[in-house]
């Protein structure tokens, strides 16, 4: 959905995304707003929340 910060010279950033699947044949959705930090020049997943 969208996007905070995260770039080349970021060291941390935000993601929002919508995720859908299947369980038992049902479908679900489920909305998270993710936070990466940069470690040793890698991205990695710090926590989210689930509004």
């Amino acid at each position: 959905m969208r996007t905070e910060r995260g770039g080349l010279l970021d060291a941390a950033g935000t993601v929002s995304f919508h995720a859908h699947y299947r369980h038992g044949g049902r479908p679900g959705t489920v909305t998270e707003h993710s936070r990466f930090v940069r470690e040793d020049g890698r991205w990695v997943y710090l926590d989210g929340d689930q509004p």
